[in-house]
């Protein structure tokens, strides 16, 4: 991935420090409110299981952004109603964020500051699995779309 230019990486990188962070909050979360075993193992595997599916699409991601001409175009469209709502996502996290940063501030539990980085992580790896879509998108559609006439 190091090899990859600036606008093509950012979005992976977002993604996978969202990812560990939210992993991070969600287990931390659970320790700093005194969960029973159960619930942080479950949450330890489940939020295991979400760092390694994104670890997979951003590796998937990057190979094909390695490569270069039609080889990198995606041998099938980016659905758009994907795309909705990974973005619809995102500015949920980011208001859930928002307030559970808001919350960390008001109160003195440790666990409210873990949620808090927790809901930021995900905000951040949705923001970043957006705008990889809307790039993947923007690439397919460049080829496979006939452009609008121009007026001549």
């Amino acid at each position: 991935m190091a090899r990859l230019a600036w606008r093509d990486r950012w979005p992976l990188l977002a993604m996978q420090l969202g990812a560990v962070a939210g992993a991070s909050g969600m287990v931390g979360g659970q320790v700093a409110q005194a969960a029973s075993t159960g619930q942080v193992a479950f949450t330890t595997v489940l939020s295991g299981l979400f760092v390694l599916a994104i670890w997979l699409v951003t590796k998937g991601n990057a190979e094909r952004l390695k490569r270069v001409g039609s080889a990198r175009v995606p041998e099938r469209e980016p659905l758009k109603l994907v795309l909705v709502g990974v973005t619809i996502t995102a500015i949920v996290m980011w208001l859930t964020a928002g307030y559970g940063i808001f919350v960390a501030f008001l109160t003195t539990r440790g666990a409210n500051d873990w949620h808090a980085l927790g809901y930021t992580g995900v905000a951040l790896c949705a923001t970043g699995s957006t705008a990889m879509l809307r790039q993947a998108r923007g690439e397919w559609a460049d080829v496979h779309l006939n452009p609008w006439p121009a007026d001549d």
